[in-house]
């Protein structure tokens, strides 16, 4: 059931995938880096648009 959800939202976003992979790509090096410094409040920490799109990277 999740396999088939995913791949449902990636064809949704199929319309611009390049765009779509950078920034999947930049939030998650950022997260990454932020990660060990705020493992508390990381969320209230990222800005919105970051938060946002890891929400959508983990949803």
């Amino acid at each position: 059931m999740d396999k088939k959800q995913h791949s449902k939202s990636t064809a949704s976003e199929s319309s611009s995938p390049s765009t779509i992979n950078k920034s999947k790509e930049s939030s998650s090096t950022t997260a990454a880096a932020s990660l060990p410094t705020t493992t508390t409040s990381r969320n209230a920490v990222l800005p919105q648009t970051a938060r946002r799109i890891l929400q959508n990277f983990l949803s």
